[in-house]
């Protein structure tokens, strides 16, 4: 809860990476989803390397719809 109360923009997303990975584990995989897409708001993948597909933290979310769409490529 901690996390999700920061408001710090110069984060890029982050935090809200902590979050998602956390909620997953504890099997709350609508609210991870939710805040990975708050992190791409905030810039996530554009300033860190993170590759999502292959964090530990989010391996609940691989068989999740929700999540697939969200790391389906766009564009």
């Amino acid at each position: 809860m901690e996390l999700e109360r920061l408001d710090r923009p110069h984060m890029y997303g982050t935090d809200m990476y902590w979050c998602a990975c956390i909620s997953a584990l504890l099997g709350e995989r609508e609210r991870a989803v939710e805040f990975l897409r708050k992190g791409f708001a905030e810039g996530l993948m554009h300033w860190f390397d993170v590759d999502l597909h292959c964090e530990i933290g989010l391996e609940s979310l691989r068989d999740y719809p929700p999540f697939q769409e969200l790391m389906r490529p766009k564009g």
